[in-house]
């Protein structure tokens, strides 16, 4: 009889008593009910969160058939096929009535029932989504699905109990509801929504937009919305034009605001935690993705049972045992198979969520760290390096976004060790607490390991950052450095950084990693061993296949978990150490808020524009009594000139620094009226074209726009540039002279049409002639900027006579003011600085400004050939002795099963000992191996190539790679290089010779399986090239996207002050946040790619399950006598191959992309490369140049290839000693000059020789070495006094001390603490600009040029024209050309000669004919 309720002889099942192979019905009709009841509970919450959402009303289809009333054919088609089916369904209800007597206690009657309320809810959610969704409901397309399961097997156990004889209405009944469920789940999947405006008021439409809004629950599954990405990829180079937008939730805007809400909650408390910002900001899809996880990991412990079950099951068929049924197996291999598919979708789905929250991790802290770094106080600033901030965003913030991927392993792990525990509990009792115990030893042993790599973590990091700080300051300096022959000292401190710091530190962290990786890996080993030891010593039963395997696969699964944890723990080290130094900064010390008051501006000419009051300011707030400027009382009115003079280091830059807002206020009081422009004394360009240097962001004014650079003398320059005021000017604006540089940023403050204008000397890098021009133009009386409010820190004499007043700053005090008649009547100290200037010379020298196989054989050729086949060789070895302990295993239970007692207990477990431990040992030589002998040797030769290639790189190369691209390379791709692809690289071997381990035993075990392993196997790789050609090109997108954040950041860091002063911090935030979301763009296609690929393949590995169990059962029902041994050991092996085709598929993907870091490297290694550094047959004489006697001979040149000449046909004969003038208008090619004789530009025909000596045919060290140059801007690193002065370290201290005296230097580094080996910060932030110059001229201060130097020929470009006038002979250059060469005397009485004309327009005609005279 069937049970209570069921009615039906058969009773509940599941499997029917009576032979056939199907389920009984009452097991039918409660699957159906449990399906009918999902969707009622689960379909009540979507109609309630549908209710609740607007509708609009559609604008489509009107006078289209697919329409009717306003809604398409699919709508009225699924809710008629769903009335249908609600009818039939009524039917098979009253059919039951007539069918049995009893029925009201049967589940035959209520199942029609219940299923009509069910598709009732699915009629009204059908109704509901038509307006208020865009996509396919998810809850339906399951209920569907599984509808359409249920009742299909429902239909054809009624076929097979022949209903058509007795039962034909309900068989009808049956078919009719089977078919139209079909139809619907067919129209929810396919058919296209209403296109009405599914968004929220006020959106706008999406181009181009992320098919993952609009996937439905099967796509978003499976990935399937990645397919048409991977096809185009697949058919074509993908473009940034292919990539689709980013979703509003993935914005860098919407993540950076939810960043800053949860980071401002946090910094209310003492110790506020970036932590715990992310999480509040962030965890939300990260739960979700936990709960994924928590399923996936659930599933992985089912499978073992599953596989006792099948053993059972096969066993059963050994030893004369009664067989199970066959249907009993096929059902255990199908659930198998299901189980491995519902656990690759729940893992993906979970990376999905992983690596989305990494993503917006990222981009959040990347914009949190720009925008820190435009608030950034001086203190603040002073504490971090250009090279210490750009790796917060290039390395801390990846180590964020990585530790999201495997975070959750932190809780996953345990809770895997847990559940395994209780399995090997249940199977074999008290014996696996030997196993915990054998963990518990293991753990305090990592703990040890773990402190150790946290601290050499926290090292190594110190050493990446000294490197990166090194490497920015050679690359913004490296004109001055080959100008000095300086590459070979300045290469030797870069190699004494990456091999004694940083590689050193590298071999120490392998070892500890290879220590680590025995820890771990021996840890599964032993806890199986002795839990099979104690087992067979205490317990009574054999240790038979049923345990042994299931324990096995058990003990598999307890590996991951525990191999994963050091890596794990090293990442959430890494993480920790990231956000200690996050932390740091993003709290580091901010600008001073009330530093500035700002008001509304002056109306009127006279009205007070600017008020200091008692204004006390310092650089750094905790160095008491060390005040950049003390007693400031300082007034300007609107219309008013006041210059600020004042001697190197007085503090006129800091001045004006202090009316910013960038300087401490100790105490007084700041007032603004207006809006401020600011011209720095160094120039900062933008890498943008001309015109966006000069509008800034503000709206273009044609007119207006026009009025200013006629102002500013930029015209000729528009017409010698190639593409006019559109040119591009490159990075740190390296296509300009140092004066077009000076005009560009003026003209920039003029177009600003601020109220104030804060100007630190933007004369002094310009021309004489040119200086008057702009007095007269834009800041005298008649200029452009005559109505507002100037303040000028000048040393210039003609701008002195257009101020109202001037004011002497001396040690950071304004000690006399006035207007300029009544400071020279006065004689003071301002008449003193201006007698001196008219009677020195100022004199110096200006300045113009698929991865190919190949790569992967030079990475194995890098990492030392021998090592890598010992690697390989070590590595075969511990996977063949994991296999052979397993395979001894498998005899050993064998062997028990048979003798029905545990035989000879110490051979076999002594035997397996050896195994295991061999193979844990073979592991550690692996690994160490691995790092010690290939990673670091491969690190150490890559850098190493590369850094040669800079240094010997001709400039041309400089002028045009961004800074940014070149730091990337050093920084992120040798990063990746150091410390990611040898990992990656471990894991995809180790993994592969698991998966080859695993297809050959189950090919031993069951030979058919061939014929299925090799279809896969081509299919696998098919699969794997489909993807690999959208991924490779989606990654490469992502690098060249990547670049431009990190060359944006530097330029951004560069000009902070001038971004300030013209409160555009928004403007470059935005932009910084647009540069960001351009390589979102492109990484989000790409982690999905992968994710992609991964549920394909594992689906391979599912059915590799499910062949192995299959071809199993069939060979066992077939009466072949495989052994239950043997099925185990293969399913066991089979079990883990889904895990490991998924870590090779991420690895696989995790070499190719970093694999693309080597090739970046390797092409920056090829780079053309200059001259030889020494010609040993062509050295010159050690006593050359002995007289300077220097010949040009129809020589001509360009800056690079393709590009047009920019000195033609240069001749000229300079005598020994002669000191020769350079003079020109912008662009005449007076720079060009210069640099040909250090051969930083090479000769297209002609040459150049010094006593007689062809430059072109010695060594560039020799020739550079031997002439000495001053460039116009000042070059300092990082180190000390002496590094600076003598980085080749040939000079004695007298030498040093001579030179700084010559400088007016002496004084100063005297007062500092260290004196000659006082610290100079980056870029020499601790000296003012005059200083720095100062102390770049080495032994050439252009005050004693004239008195040390009689005996030496000097050439000299000066912008002050009068100060040529004592020379010997002047060179006019003119286009390139020379125009004129003679003595000043005689170019001043030809009043046709340009330097006529040139002296004239400065407006010194008068006193340039009295000296020459």
């Amino acid at each position: 009889m069937g049970g209570a309720f069921c009615g039906d002889p058969e009773g509940w099942g599941p499997l029917s008593p009576t032979g056939r192979s199907d389920f009984t019905p009452c097991f039918l009709d409660a699957t159906i009910d449990f399906v009918s009841l999902a969707i009622i509970v689960l379909g009540s919450f979507q109609i309630f969160w549908l209710s609740r959402k607007k509708a609009y009303p559609s604008e489509n289809g009107e006078d289209n058939w697919w329409y009717i009333g306003g809604k398409n054919l699919g709508y009225w088609s699924k809710l008629i096929l769903v009335g249908v089916t609600i009818v039939a369904t009524s039917l098979l209800a009253s059919l039951q009535i007539g069918y049995s007597p009893s029925w009201p206690h049967e589940i035959s009657f209520w199942t029609p029932v219940l299923s009509c309320i069910g598709l009732g809810v699915a009629f009204s959610i059908h109704h509901l989504e038509y307006y208020r969704s865009r996509v396919a409901n998810g809850v339906l397309l399951f209920y569907w699905l599984f509808f359409i399961i249920t009742h299909g097997i429902r239909l054809r156990s009624s076929v097979v109990l022949r209903d058509d004889h007795g039962h034909l209405p309900r068989l009808v009944a049956l078919a009719v509801i089977e078919t139209a469920g079909i139809a619907v789940f067919l129209l929810e999947l396919m058919a296209p929504q209403s296109k009405s405006d599914y968004g929220e008021i006020g959106d706008e439409e999406v181009e181009n937009e992320c098919p993952i809004e609009t996937a439905n629950v099967f796509s978003r599954l499976t990935f399937g919305w990645m397919t048409p990405i991977m096809k185009e990829g697949y058919s074509k180079f993908l473009t940034e034009d292919d990539l689709w937008s980013l979703r509003k939730s993935d914005s860098t805007l919407t993540t950076s605001d939810d960043f800053n809400q949860a980071w401002e909650t946090q910094l209310q408390k003492e110790n506020p935690s970036i932590w715990i910002a992310l999480f509040t900001a962030f965890g939300g899809p990260y739960f979700k993705g936990a709960l994924f996880k928590v399923v996936h990991d659930i599933l992985a412990f089912v499978q073992p049972q599953l596989l006792r079950l099948i053993i059972s099951f096969v066993a059963s068929y050994n030893f004369g045992n009664d067989p199970q049924p066959l249907v009993r197996g096929i059902a255990i291999a199908t659930a198998m198979f299901a189980t491995s598919l519902i656990q690759t979708v729940a893992l993906h789905q979970y990376f999905q969520h992983a690596f989305e929250t990494g993503m917006r991790i990222k981009s959040s802290l990347t914009a949190a760290i720009y925008k820190k770094s435009m608030r950034l106080s001086n203190e603040g600033r002073a504490a971090k390096s250009t090279g210490e901030i750009v790796n917060l965003q290039a390395v801390d913030t990846q180590r964020l976004q990585d530790i999201t991927q495997y975070g959750q392993q932190l809780w996953s792990a345990p809770f895997q060790i847990v559940l395994c525990m209780l399995s090997l509990y249940q199977l074999l009792g008290p014996s696996m607490f030997a196993g915990i115990a054998a963990m518990l030893v293991m753990i305090p042993i990592n703990g040890i390991i773990a402190r150790l790599m946290k601290k050499l973590q926290k090292t190594q990091m110190k050493n990446k950052d000294s490197r990166t700080r090194l490497m920015t300051e050679i690359l913004a300096n490296m004109k001055s450095i080959k100008l000095y022959g300086w590459g070979t000292p300045f290469k030797a401190k870069l190699d004494h950084v990456r091999n004694d710091q940083e590689l050193y530190t590298l071999k120490k962290i392998g070892v500890a990693q290879a220590f680590s990786s025995f820890t771990w890996s021996s840890t599964p080993f032993l806890v199986s061993c002795s839990t099979f030891a104690v087992f067979v010593f205490t317990q009574d039963k054999p240790l038979t296949t049923e345990i042994v395997f299931p324990a096995l696969t058990l003990f598999n699964l307890l590996t991951f978990p525990l191999s994963v944890l050091p890596m794990v723990i090293t990442a959430v080290v890494e993480a920790g150490v990231a956000v200690g130094r996050i932390t740091s900064f993003l709290t580091a010390e901010e600008l001073q808020v009330d530093a500035v008051v700002r008001e509304a501006p002056a109306v009127n000419i006279g009205d007070e524009a600017l008020r200091v009051t008692n204004g006390t300011f310092t650089w750094n707030r905790a160095e008491i009594g060390k005040n950049a400027l003390n007693n400031i009382n300082f007034t300007a009115n609107k219309g008013e000139l006041n210059c600020v003079l004042g001697k190197v280091g007085a503090g006129k830059s800091s001045l004006l620094q202090a009316l910013l807002g960038d300087l401490w206020k100790v105490n007084g009081q700041v007032v603004l009226k207006g809006s401020t422009a600011y011209v720095a004394q160094q120039a900062w360009v933008m890498n943008a074209s001309v015109r966006e240097n000069i509008v800034f962001g503000h709206r273009f004014d044609p007119e207006f726009y026009q009025k200013t650079v006629r102002a500013c003398a930029l015209l000729e320059d528009f017409d010698a540039l190639p593409d006019g005021d559109e040119t591009q000017v490159g990075e740190k604006g390296i296509s300009l002279s140092g004066g077009q540089k000076a005009r560009l940023t003026l003209a920039r403050a003029v177009y600003a049409r601020a109220d104030i204008y804060l100007l630190d000397d933007p004369l002094s890098a310009v021309d004489q002639h040119v200086g008057r021009h702009l007095i007269d133009n834009v800041l005298g009386q008649n200029g452009l900027l005559a109505g507002k409010t100037r303040i000028l820190a000048t040393n210039s004499i003609p701008v002195l006579r257009e101020a109202n007043y001037i004011h002497l700053l001396t040690k950071g005090e304004i000690i006399e003011s006035g207007d300029y008649d009544s400071v020279m009547a006065m004689k003071g100290g301002i008449y003193n600085i201006i007698r001196h200037m008219k009677d020195s010379r100022d004199q110096e020298f200006s300045e113009k400004g698929k991865v190919k196989w190949s790569v992967y054989g030079e990475y194995a050729k890098a990492s030392n050939l021998f090592a890598v086949a010992v690697y390989m060789l070590f590595l075969l070895g511990a996977q063949a002795a994991s296999v052979g302990g397993n395979v001894w295993l498998k005899q050993w239970a064998e062997s028990n099963s048979e003798k029905r007692e545990n035989a000879h207990v110490g051979k076999y477990i002594g035997i397996y000992f050896a195994f295991g431990i061999g193979a844990a040992a073979l592991v550690v030589l692996q690994t160490m191996i691995l790092w010690v002998f290939c990673a670091v040797e491969a690190a150490r030769k890559m850098h190493d190539k590369m850094a040669v290639a800079i240094f010997r790189s001709p400039m041309q190369f400089f002028e045009t790679t961004p800074a940014g691209r070149i730091l990337n390379r050093f920084s992120s791709d040798i990063y990746r290089i150091d410390e990611v692809l040898c990992r990656c690289f471990n894991m995809l071997f180790q993994n592969s010779a698991k998966s080859i381990a695993t297809i050959v035993i189950i090919s031993v075990a069951t030979p058919p399986f061939i014929a299925l392993a090799i279809p896969l196997g081509c299919l696998y790789l098919y699969i794997q090239r489909y993807y690999l050609r959208t991924s490779r090109e989606l990654k490469r997108l992502d690098s060249v996207s990547r670049s431009p954040i990190y060359a944006h950041f530097q330029e951004s860091l560069g000009g902070i002050s001038t971004i300030r002063a013209y409160q555009q911090q928004s403007r470059f935030i935005n932009e910084n946040e647009w540069r960001v979301d351009a390589n979102l763009r492109a990484y989000f296609p790409s982690i999905n790619a992968n994710r992609w690929l991964a549920v394909r393949l594992e689906f391979i590995g599912s059915i590799i399950i499910l062949g192995a169990a299959g071809l199993a059962i069939t060979a066992v029902a077939s009466g072949s006598n495989l052994p239950a041994g043997m099925v185990g050991l293969t399913l066991s092996y089979a079990l883990q191959i889904t895990q490991s085709l998924n870590w090779i598929v991420r690895q696989t993907v995790e070499v190719e992309t970093n694999i693309v870091s080597v090739e970046r490297v390797l092409e920056y290694a090829a780079l053309p490369s200059e001259a030889a550094e020494i010609i040993p047959n062509q050295r010159p004489s050690t006593s050359w140049p002995a007289h300077g006697a220097v010949s040009f001979q129809n020589y001509s040149a360009r800056y690079r290839p393709g590009l047009d000449l920019i000195l033609k046909d240069i001749s000229l004969d300079i005598k020994p000693r002669e000191k020769i003038g350079i003079v020109g208008r912008t662009g005449a090619g007076k720079s060009s000059l210069t640099l040909a004789l250090f051969r930083i530009i090479e000769p297209a025909s002609g040459n150049i020789s010094i006593d007689s000596v062809n430059t072109s045919a010695i060594g560039l060290n020799d020739l550079r070495q031997r002439l000495a140059i001053i460039p116009q801007d000042a070059s300092l690193f990082e180190g000390t006094v002496r590094d600076n002065l003598d980085p080749s370290n040939v000079h004695d201290d007298t030498e040093l001390w001579t030179v700084l005296e010559l400088s007016n230097l002496k004084e100063k580094v005297s007062s500092m603490d260290g004196k000659l080996d006082a610290r100079v910060h980056e870029g020499g932030s601790n000296l003012s600009v005059g200083e720095r110059a100062l102390v770049e001229t080495d032994n050439m201060l252009q005050r004693t040029i004239r008195d040390r130097f009689r005996d030496r020929t000097i050439l000299t470009i000066a912008h002050r024209l009068g100060e040529l006038l004592p020379f010997d002979r002047i060179i006019v250059l003119q286009a390139g050309r020379v125009a004129e060469f003679d003595t000043p005397a005689a170019l001043l009485e030809n009043k046709e000669s340009q330097f006529y004309s040139l002296v004239k327009e400065a407006g010194m005609l008068e006193g340039a004919g009295a000296t020459s005279s």
